[in-house]
């Protein structure tokens, strides 16, 4: 047996590494850290379920990521680093840009000194060859750190959540079954919602536009339109709830003490599964649904077809909005993750869609919630599709004023489709709520993954008329010969499918009085001022 080289050098013993040193598991939390953040500060529209669906997903694009990286860096270590680096660039680097007006000098500069810092980061990983236990051990401490404040909200949130006992079915019960009889000769239904489309007085009086030239061809066709007619509440969800749920948002109340007065889970639940799309599902009809990119609207729970476009998850649409992808998105007008383009893409190709279901030879209820005079403005008054610099370049009041007249015009030629068909259809023009007035004063103002909140208590007489005027324009087939009586023609949202239902189908509905409510906001949902008197008759 020899001696040992005296001359040979000792090898250095690497000190025995720890489970947080050793395995690099920080880039598939970074997209976890971010997804909490966003849904910690919209935990109160957000399901469950649809976050969870997300954050998989994105998950799953990490380690696809990893493993691409992989194939450029010398360790599984680095490449994690890298990932991890890319992912904090992805996710976070848009927040910095908050204050800032998007697409100027000063958002350009941060985001290019941002991505000048990550290319080093990147090149400076890829040169390294130590093991890169100690930053390892570092990024995985950072990333389960990061979350905690936020999952401490989420679990108190969750801990003390009782919005379970407010399901839709307990708040509004079914209505009696339709008698098959009369339910296989009523008419098709149309409801068409172009959001925040003002009343002929709105545009009159704020705007100073003549809308008659739209509504006398609307009477024409035989429609009765409310030149002032006002929504029941001043915003898209509850305006919608009430109306689909043939009742005011009163019903809530036996279960007010178990809800955060800030949650909007089970306004936006009794919007998706609501008594109309119950009834008409029992009654036969097959139902179609035109959704937004807006959760509430985006899908029905009864419908046999969606006729969606960039249909995305509204939480999977906020996160990507807020990332570098929806931010290099905007700017370029790439893909559906732009909302500007997607948005666009949509209502044209919803119209289109409206025109070719029309054409069918079958007992159909159409919902279509149509983003068209909501912001953004994305259409000419051609109705083509402009870009962000041109719709800056143009009056803000013009380019609401534009959507209209496109509006008006898709109306009119699906109406005339729709009237010509073989089937008789009631058809509803109904607006879920007025324009947003100037001036509304503000309580909190918008973060990257938040809206801002305006006190609506606030508003004066004027801005109230603005927010709540409608278009309501109903038409109603004869049956039976009969005609409806006019004086039974709904004045407001509230009563329209309990006329439907107690003239088409024998249901007794009497109507409810005609009232108008606000909630003050966003943190007190369920806390209604009557504001009929302060509304012009």
């Amino acid at each position: 047996m020899s001696a040992p080289d005296a001359g040979a050098q000792a090898q250095p013993v690497r000190p025995r590494e720890g489970l947080l040193s050793r395995i690099p598991y920080h880039p598939f939390l970074v997209p976890l850290c971010f997804a909490v953040t966003v849904y910690a500060r919209n935990r109160f529209e957000a399901e469950f379920a649809d976050v969870l669906v997300t954050v998989l997903v994105l998950m799953l694009g990490a380690m696809f990521l990893l493993l691409a990286l992989r194939l450029l860096f010398p360790s599984w270590r680095h490449a994690a680093a890298a990932a991890t680096a890319l992912l904090f660039f992805l996710f976070y680097e848009p927040s910095l840009l908050l204050p800032l007006e998007p697409n100027s000098a000063g958002s350009v500069a941060v985001f290019a000194m941002a991505a000048i810092l990550l290319l080093l980061v990147l090149l400076r990983l890829r040169r390294m060859r130590t093991h890169l236990a100690a930053l390892t051990l570092v990024l995985n401490v950072v990333v389960l750190v990061m979350p905690l404040p936020d999952l401490w909200v989420l679990a108190a949130w969750i801990r003390a959540d009782r919005t379970e006992a407010a399901t839709p079915e307990r708040v509004y019960p079914d209505l009696p079954a339709p008698a098959g009889s009369v339910a296989a000769t009523a008419p098709d239904i149309w409801l068409l919602v172009p959001d925040r489309y003002a009343s002929a007085a709105v545009l009159e009086d704020h705007y100073r536009f003549d809308n008659s030239a739209f509504i006398e061809g609307l009477r024409k066709r035989g429609f009765v339109v409310r030149d002032n007619a006002f929504a029941n509440y001043q915003r898209t969800a509850v305006s919608m709830a009430s109306m689909l749920n043939l009742d005011y948002l009163d019903a809530f109340l036996p279960y007010v003490a178990g809800i955060d007065s800030r949650d909007w889970r089970p306004i936006y639940r009794a919007l998706e599964d609501n008594r109309v799309s119950r009834f008409l599902s029992e009654a036969g009809y097959r139902i179609h649904r035109f959704g937004s990119y807006w959760e509430p609207t985006r899908r029905d729970p009864y419908a046999d077809e969606h006729h969606n476009v960039f249909d995305i998850p509204d939480f999977a649409f906020r996160l990507l909005s807020v990332s570098v992808a929806g931010q290099l998105a905007f700017a370029t007008g790439w893909g559906a993750i732009d909302g500007w383009y997607s948005h666009c893409q949509r209502l044209q190709r919803q119209f289109d869609g409206l025109v070719d279901l029309a054409q069918r030879d079958e007992r159909k209820y159409v919902l279509a919630h149509l983003l068209i005079t909501h912001p953004p403005f994305v259409m000419d008054a051609q109705g083509r599709c402009q870009s962000t610099t041109a719709a800056a370049q143009r009056d803000y009041d013009q380019r609401y004023l534009d959507s209209v007249a496109v509006t008006n015009a898709a109306f009119e030629r699906l109406i005339d489709v729709i009237q010509a068909g073989k089937r008789p259809a009631i058809i509803l023009l109904i607006a879920d709520e007025g324009p947003w007035p100037g001036g509304v004063e503000v309580l909190k103002k918008a973060t990257f993954a938040s809206a801002e909140m305006v006190d609506w208590t606030a508003m004066t007489d004027r801005q109230l008329a603005i927010k709540t005027g409608i278009l309501m324009a109903q038409y109603f087939p004869d049956r039976a010969g009969a005609a409806l009586p006019a004086d039974q023609v709904p004045v407001s949202p509230v009563n329209v499918f309990r006329t439907v239902f107690r003239h088409y189908f024998a249901l007794d509905l009497p109507p409810l009085p005609d009232r108008y409510f606000i909630y003050r906001d966003d943190e007190s949902l369920y806390s209604y001022d009557d504001v009929t008197d302060r509304l012009p008759r």
